[in-house]
């Protein structure tokens, strides 16, 4: 009974282990895509360890950060949409002059946000279809997801994307659950019909590298999402869209002073440039909470610098889970004492992280080192407490006291003892006295005698102190 409790809690534990792990497969609702799964310090500190591992080096090269900020472009062109586009079709027209090679809007452009024939509306539109770089526009997604998992675009009158200039492409601003992946492609309803659609990051990436699409067909047929390497956000390059207006001014705006606004050094040059307003609600990453921008940011850059992993299969880690659980239980059974195993087990389990390692840094393969080891590394430890608890338990419970050593029984048969002599006769004055009479020479029956026949000693058995037989727990 108390095996099969302990099989069961081993089972219960297991069970954690991959509920942990596949917990955004397994545990989804109706608002799947719009609940982030949040982690804690361990597994952030040990996804950063792990990316960071090798000759990976998180920087940015080619992303640069336009961001537009209340202390810097004031309250009226940050909330306003409409003053807004107008103020975007400056910077993106100075973008272009300063020899760019793409740029990113993390925007949505409404068509019933301004009035018809809006003046500002239109001097965007008309940027945007004389565009001489790659520009691309992100696609907001409602938040109700249909029961197939289909997302639904918010109309965008004001560009339509499946009639955009050849310059223009479109993406999905819809993060993964889990923000350390890169989402790729969404299944999208755009055009009646239900097909795979590119994310923001994965446009823009594309803009950029024709052929990144061939490195990324086994995940995009199979809807795997990679995992990223992340910058710190101190780490990114990063110009306010002030001082991009201020390097041509052609409009004026009410609130900005190009007098005072400082003037960036960065080159631009050849980089990609993203165009967002960080809202006040992060996500989470593992350097912290990130804005929109800053994880698009980071998601083009590890595409384009190949900085990425592939997620280990679902039926690859349940199988490592299985095999890891197999051996250490087989090890505990075939080893006489617990420590022994323990050890075994330990250097297993190195040597599996070390596999994990090796196959990270020249397959680029994650395997979830907090789910997969430290799980098994648990089991480890308690099946170490079970058997050597279980050890002591029998070593000092009180044994059964030892019977009292018995003499054999003797066969009735007649046992012939002889005689003693008798002393010789001397003379006394009373007379004379024979002391040596005929010998009694003869046989006493021992079944005739009442007295009980001699007891032949029995050597007690020898005793073994300090051993103990070793039961496995």
């Amino acid at each position: 009974m108390v095996r099969l409790l302990l099989t069961a809690g081993y089972a219960v534990l297991l069970a954690t282990v991959l509920g942990i792990e596949f917990r955004a497969e397994l545990f989804v609702g109706e608002r799947r895509e719009t609940s982030e799964i949040e982690h804690n310090a361990v597994e952030d500190f040990t996804y950063r360890l792990l990316t960071g591992a090798g000759f990976h080096s998180n920087r940015a090269k080619t992303v640069r950060l336009v961001t537009m900020d209340r202390s810097t472009e004031g309250n009226e062109l940050t909330d306003n949409v409409c003053p807004q586009r107008e103020f975007l079709s400056v910077v993106l027209q100075n973008l272009e002059d300063a020899g760019v090679a793409g740029i990113v809007l993390d925007k949505h452009f409404s068509g019933t946000s301004c009035v018809p024939d809006d003046a500002r509306s239109l001097a965007l539109v008309t940027v945007l279809q004389k565009a001489r770089i790659p520009i691309t526009i992100g696609l907001h997604t409602e938040n109700e997801v249909g029961p197939d998992g289909v997302l639904k675009v918010i109309a965008s009158d004001l560009i339509d994307p499946l009639n955009a200039p050849p310059m223009l492409r479109f993406g999905l601003t819809r993060f993964n659950r889990d923000t350390r992946k890169i989402p790729l492609e969404w299944p999208l309803a755009m055009g009646g019909n239900a097909t795979q659609f590119p994310t923001l990051s994965l446009a823009a990436a594309e803009a950029s590298d024709s052929l990144l699409k061939n490195d990324l067909q086994a995940l995009l047929a199979a809807h795997h999402h990679p995992y990223a390497a992340f910058m710190r956000p101190e780490d990114l390059p990063r110009w306010s869209a002030a001082s991009v207006y201020c390097l041509n001014p052609r409009v004026s705006f009410n609130g900005i002073d190009c007098a005072r606004v400082p003037h960036e050094t960065m080159d631009l040059r050849g980089k990609i440039a993203l165009i967002g307003v960080p809202s006040n609600d992060g996500h989470a990453s593992p350097e912290g909470s990130l804005s929109g921008p800053e994880l698009h940011a980071n998601y083009i850059e590890a595409l384009l610098q190949q900085n990425y992993f592939v997620p280990l299969a679902h039926w690859l880690s349940l199988l490592i889970i299985a095999v890891g659980a197999g051996a250490i239980q087989l090890t505990f059974w075939r080893t006489t004492k617990p420590w022994h195993a323990f050890a075994w087990c330990l250097s297993g389990l190195m040597l599996a992280g070390f596999l994990g390692y090796w196959a990270l840094i020249q397959l680029q393969l994650f395997v979830p080192p907090v789910c997969d080891i430290g799980g098994l590394f648990v089991f480890v430890v308690l099946r170490l407490v079970d058997t050597h608890g279980h050890n002591l338990a029998h070593s000092v419970a009180p044994q059964p006291p030892a019977a009292e050593p018995t003499a054999p029984k003797l066969s009735p048969t007649s046992v012939s003892l002889p005689l003693p002599s008798l002393p010789t006769p001397v003379e006394s004055n009373g007379g004379t006295v024979s002391s040596n009479p005929p010998s009694l020479a003869g046989s006493i029956d021992a079944n005739a005698s009442n007295a009980p026949p001699p007891a032949i000693p029995v050597p007690e058995p020898k005793k073994e102190i300090g051993k103990t037989d070793y039961v496995d727990g």
